[in-house]
């Protein structure tokens, strides 16, 4: 359903063809859905029972209310989600990987970063939100040419691009 609306009503112009973008998607989804399963989540379940036998976190340290703590432990998560997202601009290897659903306009790929919640990004006067989706250019500069492979994309070199959070 989102397929057939997103080509129904596009926020941006279409650049490259249907078929071309869902392959690559496809082909990316599935190895960063691997990824996950054999790496991400083994690892996320062993450090939840570690931290919960050994009880640490910041949860452990208030007495709360199950709900009370439910709601705590969602808003820290989406918060470590934000600052996830700006290290990932920061160290480049990362960014390459994650960062290319960005605008190549560095002003604007800066912004933006919260996951669930923007007031993540406007407390921390990152969020950006007068810009038309037709006017954006999405991609990292240098990295926009059909026939860029992805998955090796991370590990050539920046080919000059430089991108940080600093001024």
């Amino acid at each position: 359903m989102l397929l057939l609306f997103e080509n129904l009503l596009p926020l941006r112009n279409v650049t490259r063809p249907l078929a071309c973008r869902f392959a690559v998607n496809v082909i990316m989804s599935l190895f960063v859905f691997t990824v996950g399963a054999l790496v991400v989540k083994p690892v996320a379940m062993k450090l939840v029972a570690w931290s919960g036998k050994k009880a640490v976190g910041l949860l452990h340290l208030a007495d709360l209310p199950t709900a009370a703590g439910f709601a705590l432990g969602f808003l820290l998560m989406d918060l470590s989600f934000y600052y996830w997202h700006r290290i990932n601009h920061l160290v480049p290897v990362l960014w390459r990987i994650h960062g290319i659903h960005h605008s190549s306009i560095e002003a604007q790929s800066k912004s933006n970063c919260s996951s669930i919640f923007i007031w993540w990004d406007r407390i921390h006067l990152t969020a950006l939100l007068d810009i038309r989706q037709s006017d954006l250019i999405i991609g990292v500069s240098g990295y926009l040419k059909p026939g860029t492979n992805l998955l090796i994309m991370p590990f050539r070199g920046t080919n000059g691009i430089k991108k940080s959070f600093s001024s």
